[in-house]
């Protein structure tokens, strides 16, 4: 029993003091929040994008001259084809050179 309790807190550490079920049980506004505080602890700056007419990103990244765009999913499988291109073609709408 201590070794899995060690276990929670080593996962904690590594997911930024939140454990992967609360992850997963996160509404997508707070998962995207979750996602950008990771980013900047990470040493980016970071912006999280309206809800509404984000053309596929929800958070933009960037350090110097680079911008990533970030599309955040808690899925467990796939996201499929389609959520791909979507990031894809948001990122150059927002004027970032990664997705």
């Amino acid at each position: 029993a201590v070794g899995a309790g060690l276990r929670g807190v080593g996962e904690r550490r590594r997911l930024g003091g939140v454990r992967l079920v609360d992850l997963d049980r996160m509404a997508g506004a707070a998962f995207e929040d979750w996602v950008c505080g990771r980013l900047v602890r990470a040493g980016f700056a970071c912006e999280n994008l309206p809800r509404s007419r984000d053309y596929g990103i929800d958070v933009v990244a960037g350090r110097g001259p680079l911008r990533v765009g970030v599309q955040a999913k808690r899925y467990e499988g796939p996201v499929g084809n389609h959520a791909v291109q979507e990031a894809i073609a948001g990122a150059g709408h927002h004027g970032c050179q990664l997705a």
